[in-house]
């Protein structure tokens, strides 16, 4: 299996409540992305699901399609759904169970390279461990 890792830089530029209710809270988050390689990347169509250690969906995420040329950065607005009580399993897992990792399903999306190169992310995985999380946000 060949892992293609893509040279960029990214840092969270916000976070905006959008609503909030008893069984979802819709945020808008704003990342900032520095493309570091020497070609053009686009991002089309992503979607994907956060899920916890109970293998629950917590969060739904749809971004804008971005474009972002060679050696520069953009900003790119990732729309989410939480939903309340699967995050309130992770919050809880994550302090009485220790268990603090959880996995990215991509549902859909494609990465171009050169803007020709079309690289279908559709049923991907990627797992994260929370603590990784916190001590990037906090640099």
């Amino acid at each position: 299996m060949y892992i293609l890792k893509v040279p960029i830089d990214y840092n969270l530029a916000g976070i905006e409540l959008e609503k909030f209710e008893w069984d979802a809270t819709n945020v808008n988050v704003i990342i900032n992305i520095k493309n570091n390689a020497p070609i053009k990347m686009i991002l089309e169509d992503v979607e994907f699901n956060l899920i916890n250690s109970r293998n629950e969906k917590f969060a739904y995420c749809v971004s804008e399609n971005i474009a972002i040329k060679s050696h520069s950065s953009s900003n790119i607005n990732i729309n989410v759904i939480f939903y309340n009580k699967e995050v309130s399993n992770l919050i809880s897992d994550f302090i009485n169970l220790k268990k603090s990792v959880f996995k990215i399903h991509v549902i859909n999306g494609k990465l171009k390279l050169f803007s020709l190169l079309p690289i279908n992310l559709s049923n991907k995985n990627k797992s994260f461990n929370i603590l990784d999380m916190i001590k990037l946000l906090m640099k």
